[in-house]
């Protein structure tokens, strides 16, 4: 009888345990969508945003979104923004939310930089990135470089 209890209380703990394991994996794992896109675009006068209503990309994580080393510059930089919206792409800027820490981040030219926004914390499915001049010298500059909705890795924040 001593035997069988043992036995019954072995195989309960190791069940327990295997079961502890198997959710504290899952818990830990996430999914990133930080595979570099292409974007390109005018910059606007000031207080307006271009936001590229084409091409969102699924956010799968409440990570930060990544701008890589754009080019094209106003030399003063530009501010960039991330929308959040509920498809991959939409017929208006009506149809997105800024969902940027701050409404937008200042990044100059040739910078790695990842951007705080809370596409994923507000239940959108999907991130589009925007982008105005920051003064009117700035205005009707091509602006081009990747970027990426979910950020893995280092490089600091611009906001």
């Amino acid at each position: 009888m001593e035997i069988i209890k043992l036995k019954k209380g072995i195989a309960t703990f190791l069940v327990t345990a295997l079961l502890a394991t198997g959710s504290a994996a899952s818990v830990s794992a996430q999914t990133y969508n930080n595979k570099d896109q292409p974007f390109s675009f005018t910059l606007p006068g000031t207080n307006y945003y271009h936001v590229d209503i084409q091409n969102g990309q699924r956010k799968e994580n409440d990570t930060g979104s990544y701008i890589y080393s754009y080019s094209s510059n106003p030399s003063e930089g530009a501010l960039f923004s991330i929308h959040g919206g509920h498809s991959k792409s939409v017929s208006s800027v009506k149809d997105l939310t800024n969902c940027t820490k701050g409404g937008s981040a200042r990044i100059w030219p040739g910078q790695k930089r990842r951007i705080r926004q809370y596409v994923y914390e507000l239940n959108y499915p999907y991130a589009f990135i925007g982008g105005s001049a920051i003064t009117d010298a700035g205005a009707n500059k091509n602006l081009s470089g990747l970027w990426s909705a979910d950020s893995v890795g280092s490089d600091p924040y611009c906001n």
